[in-house]
């Protein structure tokens, strides 16, 4: 799962259609997202413990049907004033297919760690536009 060795293995889960409902775009940027999490959580956090959830019946603020990436770790947390450069990318990243990205407290002892958020529309343009639905699927 991870493209660096964690030295354990993240908990994960999925919540609906995932395989059949992400389309091709937004699941290129969603992989990239989670390598990216993973790695950050490796590199800076030094977590012990990582829960990955891919949710494919997400509802965005407008509405749109979506997914939602949750990368949620118990390590040092993001410090004040600390470098975000990894958060950056990951709202640009959704912020290019119309969804967003949010950070917050982790899953440690008294909300230690962090957890990033990453949400999409499911079948997005590159401008994040939503495609036309198609008759006679």
């Amino acid at each position: 799962m991870a493209a660096v060795p964690l030295g354990f293995r993240p908990g994960h889960s999925f919540v609906g259609p995932v395989d059949r409902a992400v389309g091709e775009l937004t699941g290129k940027n969603l992989v990239a997202a989670l390598r990216e999490a993973l790695s950050n959580a490796f590199r800076h956090a030094g977590a012990s413990r990582i829960e990955v959830v891919v949710d494919a019946t997400v509802r965005l603020p407008d509405g749109t049907e979506g997914v939602g990436l949750t990368v949620a770790d118990d390590g040092v947390g993001t410090p004040p004033g600390g470098r975000r450069s990894g958060l950056r990318n990951h709202a640009r990243r959704a912020e290019s297919l119309g969804g967003s990205s949010r950070y917050g407290p982790g899953i440690g002892h008294d909300g230690a760690g962090t957890t990033v958020t990453w949400e999409a529309p499911l079948l997005p343009t590159a401008r994040g536009q939503l495609r036309p639905p198609t008759t006679g699927d």
